[in-house]
């Protein structure tokens, strides 16, 4: 519980120092007096978010520092543990916004701090019954009044839940790799069988390159010679170089008859005949042309292979092409090893659903039998309110999709003067759903409630005997945790253990804590709008003597 509370430059108050006495605390003042200001010092000290307009106009900075009866808190480190009972949390914001929170003296990061305060501090306002209205917020509601029991049921559905959506999730990242690396080597056998009919080396395609250039050149080569011997000996068609030489020789022995040209004629065809035998070694001492024509295609036909290779690599080169290779021999492995592994998985998913659905099961029994307890419970602190022709049902229904919350949905329902049961958010006014708040609340766990409630306004929609009904259940509820109660209703601010005042003189505002003579005089102002009014009075003086009956 809250001992103690400090405020400087918070809202409209310079400083404020209250020591609370209690479980069950009133503050009263006129509207706009500055109680909202104290309700900006707790948000602080429960870790909300500072802004610079909480800050008093005119002021650099502000701090609230509030220490708490606690013992052990989980998931704070020992140093920011309670020492001797006591917890003091402080926050000091500045005119910039900006913020610093301490635990027992230790600067700490914000989220340290709220998340130490989650099950500390609750600050319900006077719209907070409209969360009511929210199936998630039934269903946490639902849920808090099942207790540890419950909580872990649903710990164990999440979990398993997750685990399936994991393993669905691995599955699908496995199958769509499997499905990519198919595709990126669909082509990866042929490439290897056509590499190992090939043996290529890094430098094989210019080696066959320029060997298959070096053979069409041969045979260009070949080709001409053979057409120069063809010319110097002649064919079918004609008698070639030395017939022509031997036809020339016989028309000069005709007209010159000179021994001379007759021996350089026979030189010249000597000559002939040397020059054609030297050929003929040329041409014999090489591959023929069926020869060279053959390796050309066999060259032709591995470079055609080769270039395949890397049109189905899709590479631009050797190198490229032999890392392809490699890869592919590990992925195709992985694709034969990977298909064994993806068959376990979906094995154990196939396990993980039917947990899943049995869990779900299980917690949906569960809420069922819950439900029902949980709204005998409120309806009986329903009747207490005042509110005998409501009943509260608690509907249970089955969803198509198993969530990680469960498979089903939950919907508060009122029953009111004998009429059917419809969804409370189309038939409860404000103040009825402020009642069926305060019935469920009544109705949870103490382990499931705050430490410190702070309740502001909450007789919002509510009068006379509904209010003082509403003011007796908060008592009652401040037997399960200390509660903080902002309002204006005189009948609720009489049932309180202890009373403060606030004020506002100018630009100011003061919180004073009241002794029993000056209640009087408070409760009177709240219920006549003066504490001059002698029948207010008296009424005031009644009303605390009920107090303490």
């Amino acid at each position: 519980m809250l001992e103690e509370l400090h405020v400087k430059n918070i809202g409209g108050i310079t400083t404020a120092s209250l020591r609370l006495r209690g479980n069950f605390i009133a503050i009263t003042g006129e509207s706009g007096s500055g109680k909202s200001s104290l309700v900006r010092a707790l948000e602080l000290l429960a870790g909300k978010r500072a802004q610079a307009n909480y800050l008093r106009v005119g002021e650099d900075n502000g701090e609230v520092e509030g220490a708490f009866q606690a013992d052990h808190i989980p998931s704070l480190p020992e140093e920011l543990q309670p020492q001797e009972g006591i917890w003091v949390v402080r926050r000091v914001v500045t005119s910039e916004g900006r913020s610093k929170s301490y635990i027992q003296g230790h600067v700490v990061p914000l989220n340290i701090l709220s998340r130490a305060m989650v099950h500390f501090i609750h600050i319900q306002s006077q719209f907070s019954q409209l969360d009511l209205l929210d199936e998630n917020s039934q269903l946490d509601l639902l849920d808090s009044y099942g207790g540890l029991e419950l909580k872990q049921k649903k710990m164990d559905m999440a979990t398993v839940f997750h685990r399936a959506v994991e393993m669905e999730r691995r599955i699908q990242e496995l199958t769509q790799r499997r499905k990519s690396v198919e595709e990126r080597y669909n082509g990866a056998d042929e490439l290897t069988n056509l590499l190992k009919s090939l043996n290529p080396s890094l430098s094989s395609e210019y080696e066959w390159e320029d060997e298959l250039r070096m053979i069409r050149d041969e045979i260009s080569r070949r080709q001409e010679l053979e057409r120069i011997l063809i010319a110097i000996e002649g064919g079918i068609a004609s008698g070639g170089l030395e017939g022509e030489v031997e036809s020339i020789s016989g028309r000069l022995k005709a007209i010159l008859n000179s021994e001379e040209i007759d021996r350089t004629v026979q030189n010249l065809l000597i000559s002939l005949q040397q020059l054609t035998h030297q050929i003929q070694e040329v041409l014999e001492s090489t591959p023929t042309i069926e020869e060279l024509q053959h390796k050309e295609e066999e060259l032709e036909t591995k470079l055609g292979k080769l270039r395949k290779c890397k049109r189905i690599a899709k590479a631009s080169s050797i190198e490229e092409l032999v890392e392809y290779y490699n890869t592919a021999q590990k992925e195709i492995s992985w694709l034969s090893e990977s298909l064994v592994e993806l068959e376990r998985l979906k094995d154990e998913l196939s396990k993980l659903k039917k947990d899943v659905s049995q869990h779900a099961l299980d917690l949906r029994a569960s809420r069922i039998k819950i439900a029902k307890e949980l709204e005998e419970a409120v309806n009986s602190h329903l009747k207490d309110l005042g509110m005998e022709t409501t009943t509260l049902t608690i509907k249970v229904e089955e969803l198509k999709k198993v969530r990680s919350s469960g498979a089903e949905s939950i919907s508060f329902m009122i029953e009111a003067n004998g009429n059917a049961p419809s969804p409370i958010s189309k038939i409860a006014s404000g103040g009825e759903l402020s009642r069926i708040l305060l019935a469920l609340q009544m109705a949870l766990p103490e382990e499931t409630l705050p430490k410190l409630l702070i309740v502001d306004e909450v007789e919002a929609g509510l009068g006379g005997k509904a209010a003082l009904l509403a003011g007796l259940k908060l008592k009652e509820l401040s037997t399960k945790c200390q509660i903080i109660l902002i309002t204006h209703e005189a009948t609720i601010a009489s049932l309180a253990d202890q009373h403060f005042r606030v004020t506002k003189e100018g630009e100011e505002s003061y919180v004073k804590e009241l002794n029993e003579e000056e209640r009087v005089q408070e409760i009177a102002r709240m219920l006549s709008g003066t504490s001059e009014i002698k029948e207010a009075v008296v009424h005031a003086e009644r009303l605390l003597r009920l107090r303490d009956e």
